[in-house]
């Protein structure tokens, strides 16, 4: 799975939070929507702040061959700090 799938997941998630915090007006016993909408655009608010970590942290590798003359140059990138824990 890669950074911009968590990244689509969790607008996703966020969205489903803010409707029912927001759009939802009904009610169930011992059950409060717009608190369990809060809650699930907490978490979907999280997963947007890993999946733009994750996104701006990946590897980059870049290899360049000169033809004619055999020099082959590579050229690795890392942007970011260590490995996402």
């Amino acid at each position: 799975m890669n950074s911009y799938s968590i990244l689509f997941g969790s607008l996703l998630i966020t969205a489903v939070g803010a409707i029912l915090r927001y759009g939802v007006s009904a009610s169930a016993d011992g059950v409060d929507l717009q608190n369990i909408g809060l809650i699930v655009m907490i978490v979907g608010i999280i997963g947007v702040v890993i999946g733009i970590i994750a996104a701006f942290s990946s590897r980059k590798s870049t290899t360049v061959v000169s033809d004619g003359v055999g020099v082959s140059e590579r050229v690795d990138t890392h942007r970011g700090g260590g490995p996402l824990v």
